[in-house]
């Protein structure tokens, strides 16, 4: 008798496969969540598939997956023949087990089991959030809705969201933890509370390394972590004293070809660092051509301001050079050279003057822009500078 043979695609789904099977998910999905005997499939075999399909067939509505693996090696992936009993009833029911035990408690237990099987090293963990932005009203009578307009980081305003919250370790960019928060939610809240709880669980005499950006920098964030987690951050610009060492005239220390280093003892918020400020060639090149094209532009724009502005008419001197000197102000590159108030008569009322009628003294205002070589300057200073602080 004839043997009859089919082909499957196998693609790289046999890695993943491997993967979950060596990181245990769906052993440990089953203890955690005790299958139901009515159920043909488990919770671990339903993740477990709808992993595999999300990296090879993504965007796709949910009633799609039967038809992803019609071509697939079910029985290879699984270890047992279930193609028939993949429908979307059964994994959406598996999403909202996932979603009453907890999405953010269910990834934790999965990745502290992947990060021990291979030896990966927490000792040094990156910390940041992003914001998802979504279409559609999402509507909530919650005090303090999932989804919600707030800052978007992927520059859409004009769309609510909700944010991610993620810890990885160094070793291999493996995530620790993942949470999903408000999409108003603030950086500088967020980071503290996190830290807060490693603080609990970081063991007596372990060095653990969190790594940040410059929202980690704040007086109450600092006073809560500090001596038990160590942290390297960007220290924000925005402090006084960081933007007088920033445009300083101090002398740096060449590393590396392109890059000059100078070590700052520092206190803030109560607690001692070393700061390092850092001089980058590379950034200052590129930092530079971008500051001469915001000066171009300015000067654009400023000569059609300044313009519109020498056609109008104030009723004395001083409110013209008052003018002049507040729209000067608003200028960041630039500054008027020459202004001048020219007085010019203005006959009252229509029609053409009648002799001798006397005329309304009016004064209008005459300028040159040309660039303020100071105030560039001290941009300058600052282009291809930062601080970081040392542990």
């Amino acid at each position: 008798m004839q043997e009859e043979y089919t082909s499957k695609n196998f693609d790289h789904l046999g890695i993943v496969s491997t993967i979950c099977d060596e990181i245990g998910i769906q052993e440990k999905l089953d203890s955690l969540i005790p299958p139901n005997p009515l159920v043909k499939m488990t919770l671990g075999e339903c993740v477990k598939l709808m992993i595999i399909n999300g990296l090879g067939f993504t965007s796709r509505p949910l009633y799609l997956e039967a038809q992803f693996f019609e071509s697939r090696p079910v029985q290879r992936l699984l270890g047992r023949d279930c193609l028939t009993e993949i429908n979307d009833d059964r994994l959406g029911r598996a999403l909202d087990q996932c979603y009453d035990f907890g999405c953010d408690r269910m990834f934790s237990i999965a990745a502290s089991q992947a990060a021990l099987r291979y030896g990966v090293s927490k000792k040094l963990r990156h910390m940041d959030s992003t914001s998802m932005s979504v279409e559609g009203e999402y509507d909530s009578d919650d005090a303090t809705p999932l989804i919600s307009f707030g800052y978007s980081k992927d520059h859409r305003p004009d769309l609510k969201q909700f944010m991610i919250y993620m810890m990885s370790s160094q070793d291999g960019d493996v995530p620790l933890l993942a949470q999903t928060v408000a999409g108003n939610s603030s950086d500088k809240k967020l980071f503290r509370e996190r830290l807060r709880a490693l603080k609990e669980q970081i063991q007596q005499g372990r060095e653990e390394y969190i790594v940040a950006d410059s929202e980690l920098y704040t007086t109450e964030t600092l006073q809560e972590i500090s001596p038990q987690i160590k942290w390297i951050s960007r220290v924000p610009e925005k402090l006084l004293i960081a933007k007088e060492l920033i445009t300083s005239s101090v002398d740096l220390q060449e590393i590396e070809p392109g890059y000059r280093v100078k070590e700052v003892p520092s206190t803030y918020g109560g607690v001692e660092q070393r700061w390092l400020l850092v001089c980058s060639q590379q950034a200052y090149d590129r930092e530079e051509k971008t500051l001469k094209k915001q000066v171009q532009k300015e000067l654009e724009r400023a000569k059609i301001d300044l313009n519109k502005l020498s056609y109008q008419d104030f009723d004395c001197e001083h409110d013209a050079r008052e003018q002049l000197r507040r729209w000067s102000e608003e200028l960041n590159y630039h500054q008027v050279l020459t202004g001048k108030m020219i007085a010019r008569g203005v006959k009252q009322g229509r029609g053409r003057p009648r002799l001798n009628e006397p005329l309304n003294q009016k004064y209008r205002i005459q300028g040159e822009l040309q660039e303020d070589p100071k105030r560039i300057d001290q941009v300058l200073r600052s282009k291809g500078r930062f601080i970081r602080h040392l542990v």
